[in-house]
């Protein structure tokens, strides 16, 4: 059973990069809501915990979802979900691969294995 995660607890995420897991990990929900008028992107990034912090805007996120203005994006994976080798980070951009953060924080919610 995948553990529940809010990401960075009721800060909410923004434009610095946070460390979710340290290890490997498998992302088999995940809940986002974006309380900003314009959209963000929440990107995830593959990285180990003693790497160098993911440079947003330059480092290449694994996985990147888009959220409309005051919207709501969610999904679950029932076969296998989306796999981590070294180690999970999220943050929140104002645009695709950007480096940006949006100014209210965005709510992230995963549910790992």
């Amino acid at each position: 059973m995948a553990t529940p995660v809010l990401v960075n607890g009721v800060s909410g995420v923004t434009g610095t990069a946070a460390n979710v897991r340290a290890m490997s990990c498998d992302v088999e929900q995940f809940a986002i809501y974006n309380p900003n008028t314009g959209a963000v992107f929440v990107q995830l990034f593959d990285m180990p915990s003693g790497a160098q912090l993911p440079t947003l805007g330059s480092t290449v996120p694994k996985y990147s979802f888009g959220v409309g203005p005051t919207g709501a994006l969610h999904s679950s994976f029932t076969v296998s979900g989306l796999r981590f080798e070294g180690g999970l980070w999220v943050a929140a951009t104002t645009t695709v691969g950007g480096a940006t953060g949006p100014t209210t924080a965005v709510v992230v919610n995963l549910a790992l294995t």
